[in-house]
C-alpha cells in the first residue's frame, strides 16, 4: 500500500513538472516585425552591387596580353597621347587592331591580328602578327610574328611577349604586369627591348584608373629610341630620343 502511494506521488510530481515545462513554452511570445521598403529605398541598398568585368586586361600600357577582347567588343584610344589605336574582338579568341606611329621622319601604320590558342585559368597563350607599313617610304614594310603568355588572378597579372622578324632577324621582348590596389586603380608596368643596331628600350611604371567603359593611364617612362629615314639604303636623316618622360594614355571601351 505504501509503495502504491509513493508511486502515485512520484507520477504526480513528474506530471506537474511536464505541465510546468509546457506552460513555460506556451508563455513564449513571438513577435513579427514586417519589413517594408520605403519609396526612397533602392534595390542597390539591399542587393550588393556585383563588380563589372575588367575591360582593360587585354593590354598593358602598350603590350597586348593573351587575354583577348570578347566577341564584338572593342576599344579606341591613344598611346602616349599621340599614337591612335583601335582593337576589335571578332570572337572570344580572335581580335584585330591597328595603330599609327606619327614618328618625325618615317611615320608608319601598323596592323595586328591575334588568336588565343590556350585558355585555362589562370593561364592564357596567344599568337599573332604585327605588320608595319611605311607612310613615307613607299614599299618599305616589315612584320613581326609574336607569341604572348599571360598568367593572372583577379588582382594580379604577369605578361611575357616576344616577337621575331624572319627577314631582318630582329626581335623584341616585353615583360610587364599589373597589380590591382583599389577597385578601380592598378599599378602597371610595361617594359620593352628591341634588338637592332640601336638596341631601343622602353621601360614604364605608372597607374591605371578605369571603369567599365574607359581607362586613363599616367606614368613615367625611360626610353632610348633611334629612328632613321633611309634613301637607297643610305641614312638620310636620324631622330634620337633618350631620357625620362611622362606617359599619358586613355582608352574608351564598347
Amino acid at each position: 500500500m505504501i509503495k502504491n502511494i509513493a508511486g502515485l506521488f512520484l507520477f504526480i510530481i513528474i506530471l506537474v513538472g511536464f505541465s510546468n515545462m509546457f506552460a513555460q513554452v506556451d508563455s513564449v511570445e513571438i513577435k513579427y516585425y514586417p519589413f517594408e521598403l520605403s519609396d526612397s529605398t533602392s534595390s542597390s541598398e539591399i542587393i550588393e552591387k556585383q563588380p563589372y568585368k575588367d575591360p582593360t586586361r587585354s593590354k598593358l600600357f602598350m603590350a597586348p596580353t593573351a587575354k583577348n577582347l570578347e566577341a564584338f567588343s572593342g576599344m579606341v584610344g591613344l598611346y602616349a597621347f599621340i599614337i591612335p589605336y583601335a582593337n576589335l574582338g571578332i570572337t572570344d579568341r580572335i581580335s584585330i587592331g591597328s595603330f599609327l606611329f606619327p614618328l618625325p621622319f618615317n611615320s608608319s601604320v601598323a596592323f595586328n591580328g591575334q588568336v588565343n590558342v590556350y585558355s585555362n585559368n589562370p593561364y592564357d597563350i596567344a599568337t599573332g602578327v604585327f605588320y608595319f607599313h611605311s607612310l613615307k617610304n613607299s614599299g618599305v614594310d616589315s612584320y613581326f610574328l609574336y607569341g604572348v603568355a599571360t598568367t593572372s588572378t583577379n588582382n594580379r597579372m604577369v605578361n611575357i611577349l616576344s616577337g621575331f622578324n624572319p627577314l631582318t632577324k630582329n626581335y623584341f621582348i616585353s615583360i610587364g604586369g599589373e597589380i590591382k590596389v583599389a577597385d578601380e586603380i592598378k599599378i602597371v608596368t610595361d617594359n620593352w627591348y628591341f634588338s637592332s643596331d640601336e638596341n631601343n628600350i622602353f621601360f614604364s611604371l605608372g597607374l591605371r584608373f578605369f571603369e567599365e567603359s574607359y581607362s586613363f593611364d599616367l606614368g613615367a617612362v625611360v626610353t632610348k629610341i633611334t629612328e632613321r629615314d633611309f634613301d637607297n639604303n643610305q641614312i638620310k636623316s636620324e631622330f634620337k630620343m633618350a631620357g625620362i618622360g611622362v606617359w599619358i594614355g586613355f582608352a574608351i571601351y564598347f
